[in-house]
């Protein structure tokens, strides 16, 4: 089973990441190769989600892998794996690497049901400068989607963007709306809701490639 599949912008190689093993092709597909056989990822994957896996911009043999709670790195083309010291309360749902900087990365994580009523296991989005060794949480922006509700990143980040640029512009989608930062992540607005406010949640956000001012969500 695949679960994630990734590819590398300078080169064209491509990975894929199944539940125990990690394949390169550098034939855009045709044949592939074992990089890692018995990879040790943590908690087994949720039946209903897939992994994330991002190649650092710049550094082409480094690659983040996000499985449920567990984040690993790979310096060697996926070769090898080391299980990063990050432990959020809930599943990652968000994986985004700086394109200007391949120190900082950035996490959102979902919200999860528990037995008790409304007091889920909130989400939020989580930032680490130095390649993720040490991580902080991002508490702002305290502006709710409505009165009376919780801070809108602790519904659940679930989806991450950037566009090219001094400094990058970052998106986050949380509840029903859809964030954006101009200051490397530091503050986050709430822009323009899609779907429009009562259609349902923001999902995912994306970013057209040669055209940084097109945004899809």
């Amino acid at each position: 089973r695949v679960r994630a599949v990734a590819v590398d912008p300078e080169d064209g190689d491509l990975y894929a990441v199944g539940m125990t093993r990690f394949f390169r092709s550098t034939d855009q597909g045709r044949t592939w190769t074992v990089r890692a056989q018995g990879l040790a990822l943590g908690e087994p994957a949720v039946e209903a989600g897939g992994d994330l896996l991002s190649i650092v911009p710049g550094e082409p043999d480094t690659l983040f892998l996000a499985r449920n709670k567990s984040l690993l790195r790979s310096p060697d083309g996926g070769a090898t794996w080391q299980s990063m010291d990050f432990h959020p309360r809930t599943a990652i749902a968000a994986l985004l690497v700086d394109p200007n900087n391949g120190q900082s990365l950035f996490v959102g994580t979902v919200e999860e049901e528990t037995n008790v009523v409304d007091e889920p296991v909130p989400g939020g989005l989580f930032h680490s400068a130095d390649g993720g060794q040490t991580w902080s949480e991002i508490i702002k922006p305290e502006e709710a989607p409505y009165p009376g509700s919780r801070p809108p990143f602790s519904y659940g980040v679930v989806g991450l963007a950037a566009t090219p640029g001094s400094p990058a512009t970052f998106f986050a989608t949380a509840g029903f709306l859809l964030f954006r930062s101009t200051d490397n992540g530091v503050t986050w607005q709430s822009v323009a809701p899609a779907p429009p406010p009562g259609v349902g949640y923001i999902l995912s956000v994306a970013v057209v490639p040669g055209s940084p001012d097109t945004v899809f969500s």
